[in-house]
């Protein structure tokens, strides 16, 4: 199958978070998967006072 007809739980975290507050920043505690999947979406990583936390391990 093509790679465009997955949706992982990291696309639709970064889907979720940029319909809730697109350009916002994020704590994220995952793999690459889910920081791309962020990144690709205009979500800032940031350890500092981030508008959110996002836990994903698997």
């Amino acid at each position: 199958m093509p790679e465009e007809h997955f949706y992982t739980s990291a696309l639709a975290t970064a889907t979720f978070l940029k319909e809730q507050a697109a350009g916002c920043s994020a704590f994220v505690i995952g793999e690459a998967d889910l920081l791309n999947a962020l990144y690709d979406v205009g979500i800032t990583m940031n350890d500092v006072n981030p508008d959110y936390v996002v836990v994903g391990e698997g």
